[in-house]
């Protein structure tokens, strides 16, 4: 049983997930390892968390993150830019959408301007109603106050 030391396991971990994400067949190829052992450490590794930095998923980047890697690429050549994304575990593909979205950003779909236009009639009836509300609170506090002031003037009903 051959050992590995923890800087070796560490590297051949980096090796199988992100932004690498190499297979266990492919590693073991370039290492000799045997697949068992990846396979063990790799479910280790998914269980504990252990030694992995935790990064956050691409698709809950920030605008200004996305923006950073639209900065950062502009000047590369493919290769260049191939070797970034690699690196920070994206694809070319998807820095160039980041990049069209930034230019031109996208129309809202039929489907937003629909529930938009719900949206909107739904505030409009609120509002509608708030208005009929307080018309009739302003109504009940005036006819209070008329109340209060014929008591005041001709005294308490003694029917009443």
């Amino acid at each position: 049983m051959a050992k590995y030391t923890k800087q070796q396991k560490e590297n051949i971990l980096k090796l199988l997930f992100p932004p690498e994400n190499k297979s266990v067949p492919v590693v073991h190829k370039l290492t000799g390892i045997p697949q068992s052992t990846l396979h063990t450490w790799k479910a280790k590794v998914r269980s504990q968390q252990v030694n992995m930095p935790k990064e956050i998923p691409i698709q809950s980047w920030s605008s200004e993150q996305k923006l950073n890697v639209i900065i950062e690429t502009a000047a590369l050549s493919q290769p260049e830019l191939a070797a970034y994304c690699r690196k920070k575990g994206l694809y070319v593909e998807q820095v160039d959408q980041w990049k069209r979205e930034f230019i031109q950003p996208e129309q809202p779909s039929q489907k937003l301007k629909k529930s938009l236009q719900v949206e909107k009639q739904r505030c409009q009836q609120l509002e509608k109603e708030l208005k009929r509300k307080e018309k009739a609170l302003a109504e009940a506090a005036a006819l209070l106050v008329l109340q209060k002031k014929a008591q005041s003037i001709w005294g308490q009903d003694e029917e009443a």
